[in-house]
């Protein structure tokens, strides 16, 4: 299955405090190929679609109000509490100090994006992860 066939079959949940941002993300990503996106503007409506969703990508604001990027990804990669504690995880952040990427990467984020970030580096390590799905043989990561 190619990564555009892939893509299409992923349910992607995007986080971001800013409308701007989340609409920013959501079009790259449609652009991309994947077709079901969840957009939420906090942490709380994050853990809500999450559950909900059972998305196979998130795609985190680490600055997100309410509940943190951090404890969102903490959450997604425990396999107790998570429907699929390996999903990728793309955290875009708009200082990233040596602390917070140190922090995000402690937490097994797939990618790191410094905001502003160009929507071709968000499709370049989208792709990039898409193709490892396609690679592994599965349509949906976790479904």
């Amino acid at each position: 299955m190619s990564a555009p066939d892939t893509a299409r079959h992923l349910v992607a949940l995007v986080a971001d405090g800013s409308p701007y941002g989340a609409r920013t993300t959501r079009d790259v990503l449609a652009r991309t190929g994947v077709r079901r996106i969840v957009e939420v503007l906090d942490g709380a409506e994050a853990l809500s679609a999450l559950a909900d969703h059972k998305p196979d990508l998130l795609v985190l604001d680490w600055q997100l109000p309410v509940i943190t990027a951090r404890e969102i990804v903490a959450m997604a990669r425990d396999a107790s509490r998570s429907h699929a504690p390996a999903m990728p995880v793309i955290v875009t952040m708009p200082e990233p100090t040596a602390r917070a990427v140190s922090e995000a990467m402690a937490l097994e984020v797939d990618a790191i994006l410094a905001r502003p970030f160009s929507p071709k580096d968000l499709r370049l390590r989208l792709e990039r992860i898409v193709r490892a799905r396609a690679s592994t043989g599965a349509a949906r990561p976790n479904g």
